[in-house]
């Protein structure tokens, strides 16, 4: 039977100002692409300028943009360190 090697990586998160964003990289620092999960969200603005978002909405943005690149790093057999 062949054995199967994991590669080992860390989640990383990016919450910007127009997407959430979760990824992988190997423990060399390389982006694994197969695991980047963009999860796209509009801000609310004022007249004045001010730009806000509901905590409750990015939360569950966050959740599932980390629930996608994990669940494609499995895929990928990439174990998160």
């Amino acid at each position: 039977m062949r054995k199967t090697t994991s590669v080992k990586g860390v989640l990383a998160l990016d919450l910007g100002t127009s997407s959430v964003r979760a990824v992988v990289y190997d423990i060399r620092g390389r982006l694994l692409d197969s695991t980047l999960s963009d999860v796209p969200y509009k801000v609310q603005t004022t007249e004045a300028g001010e730009v806000s978002s509901d905590p409750d909405d990015l939360v569950k943005l966050i959740a599932t943009s980390i629930d996608k690149a994990l669940k494609a790093a499995r895929k990928a057999n990439v174990t998160i360190l």
